[in-house]
């Protein structure tokens, strides 16, 4: 079992906020190529094939670096990472305006930006999971979900400002880039003063000499040097004379135990697959959680990158207006964990397949109303794409914030943070190219009933594994 050096109330709320700037912002950096689409499209610079060639390269290259990233951020600093990533991903956006319209170039900065990217969000969930104070964590959960629909509102609306303006499409990267450096300084600042004070250097105890004998007993003994303890790991009782018991891998002796933390026996002894993680996840149902991941990655990100799109070719409005339209969807993504949120807790009894089960069937209504978008009114067809985006939202928060938490116990949250996350930005990539193609060579309407046959094949197997993740659940000692 892994141990939790927990940090106080108010240095937990201080690391909140760095992370939810540092994603924020970093949200904007990743958006600033899709809210640009609609104009490089428009003016003849880019065919939807290629524009989605360049998004599904991007998505390729986030996914990856979601799977490894993800398995580093649970070996190496997350600090570091967030750190190194944010500084990646400020030099591609000062570096994209400058190579388009040049096809090549732009796949090879945006690809970079893609594995960059992928540095952040796992490290993130691993400060929050390990080191926010336990009573705080869930709120914490929620806050940080924001985090997306904050970013790509932000994103989206910058560049439809600068489009009404007629400055050009390229200011928003260099705003992007300014946020971002702004961003890493602060964050390396409030890491410094509250993630940096308890990380010790990590030391085998066996190693270390116990006080000599004439030393008297009486003296406070002194805390394991190990990063993941704190002085509560010791018991009163225990004697400085007492010899230093040594830590054998992931096994930690009955002091090493927070008095309020989940260390208990471990539930990975309970579940076949022993310590092979994807032995592991295949013998919890995890790995079949998978299916739908994919889906709703194609529906969360497809439907964000071709939106503006599709808005200004099925009603005739302005490029610059239907950017604007589109910032709807973040906006009502801010809603989507909330709703996801009290629907995993009060009503599924935190059982994420089914709150997911439930969602998607929900999304399947405004993505069947929306069709033959042209048969409704422009507010209807931006309402029904609201309601689906809001919902893939809640989807999101279910899959890529808490279902990894749950593995925090096994030291093991940022890898499957990562590999969730590879899944749904593999999702991503699929959708930013067929999306485009389907509505090149088909129709718009081609495209929406793709939509709506991924959100029911994702609600039949998120059915299917409702009670084989409740049992799975039930082991936990959380």
């Amino acid at each position: 079992m892994t141990k939790r050096n927990q940090l106080s109330l108010r240095a937990s709320r201080a690391v909140l906020f760095a992370c939810w700037l540092v994603y924020t912002i970093a949200y904007i950096a990743r958006n600033t190529y899709s809210a640009s689409i609609v104009t490089l499209t428009g003016a003849g610079m880019l065919s939807k094939e290629i524009a989605g060639v360049v998004g599904t390269c991007y998505f390729v290259c986030y996914g990856a670096g979601h799977l490894i990233n993800g398995i580093l951020a649970d070996r190496v600093s997350p600090v570091a990472m967030i750190v190194a990533g944010l500084a990646g991903t400020t030099a591609c956006n000062l570096i994209m305006p400058a190579v388009t319209p040049t096809v090549w170039a732009m796949i090879a900065v945006w690809s970079a930006n893609g594995f960059l990217q992928a540095m952040l969000w796992s490290p993130i969930i691993n400060i929050l999971s390990m080191r926010i104070k336990r009573e705080f964590r869930d709120r914490a959960m929620v806050i940080i979900s924001t985090t997306v629909p904050v970013g790509t509102v932000l994103a989206y609306l910058t560049t439809s400002v600068c489009q009404k303006l007629g400055v050009g499409w390229r200011l928003p990267y260099f705003i992007a880039a300014g946020g971002a450096i702004a961003a890493c300084a602060v964050f390396a600042a409030i890491a410094a003063s509250t993630l940096g004070k308890k990380a010790a250097p990590e030391s085998d105890p066996a190693t270390d000499s116990p006080k000599p004998e004439n030393e008297p007993a009486t003296d406070s003994p002194k805390p394991l040097r190990d990063r993941t303890t704190d002085s509560r790991d010791i018991p009163e009782s225990e004697t400085a004379t007492d010899s230093p018991k040594p830590l054998n891998n992931r096994t930690t002796d009955s002091r090493d135990i927070p008095e309020n933390d989940e260390t208990t026996d471990s539930p990975l002894e309970k579940i076949p697959g022993g310590r092979s993680i994807v032995a592991f996840l295949a013998a919890t149902g995890t790995l079949v959680f998978l299916i739908p991941v994919i889906f709703h990655g194609m529906l969360k990100d497809g439907i964000l990158t071709w939106v503006p799109s599709m808005i200004s070719e099925t009603y005739g409005t302005s490029e610059s207006f239907a950017t604007l339209l589109t910032v709807g969807l973040p906006v009502a993504n801010l809603f989507g964990s909330l709703i996801s949120n009290a629907l995993f807790i009060r009503v599924f009894r935190r059982n994420h397949a089914a709150a997911g089960a439930f969602i998607m069937v929900l999304a399947a209504i405004p993505t069947a109303l929306v069709i033959n978008a042209g048969a409704l009114p422009i507010a209807a067809g931006v309402a029904c794409l609201c309601a689906l985006s809001m919902l893939m939202s809640g989807v999101n928060y279910l899959f890529s914030t808490l279902l990894p938490t749950k593995f925090a116990a096994f030291g093991r949250t940022a890898t499957v943070s990562g590999i969730f996350n590879s899944a749904i930005y593999l999702g991503s990539a699929i959708s930013t190219y067929v999306f485009g193609a389907v509505a090149e060579r088909f129709s718009w309407s081609a495209t929406v009933a793709l939509w709506l046959a991924l959100t029911v094949a994702s609600a039949v197997v998120l059915v299917i594994m409702i009670r084989p993740w409740r049992r799975f659940l039930d082991t936990l000692s959380d």
